[in-house]
């Protein structure tokens, strides 16, 4: 009798032992699925961030170039200006000058 309860409790044991390493074996794939979704998570979130940051730089260039372009423009047409008052000022300078009326 005795060895027949030994020998059902070994096979208890082994029973138990199988459906541990059976639930492990699935906790450890569960875990692994898990992790592998964190690590797209991560990876879909570090696209995300380098895409942002991409769009924040590419925003800071389209802004820097506007004002350089609007600065450009404004040193074009002060430059315009001064060339427009010096050609006046040479065409009134070339003029002929009517006579000083002489005093009486």
């Amino acid at each position: 009798a005795r060895a027949e309860v030994e020998a059902a409790v070994a096979r208890q044991r082994s029973e138990a032992e199988a459906e541990v390493a059976r639930v492990r074996g699935e906790v450890e794939a569960a875990a692994a699925v898990e992790h592998r979704e964190m690590q797209d998570a991560i990876l879909a979130a570090q696209r995300e961030i380098d895409r942002s940051d991409l769009e924040a730089a590419e925003a800071a260039v389209r802004a820097t170039d506007r004002r350089e372009a609007a600065a450009a423009e404004s040193t074009v047409r002060a430059a315009e200006s001064v060339l427009g008052r010096e050609a006046a000022s040479t065409r009134s300078a070339a003029m002929p000058q009517p006579p000083m009326p002489m005093p009486p």
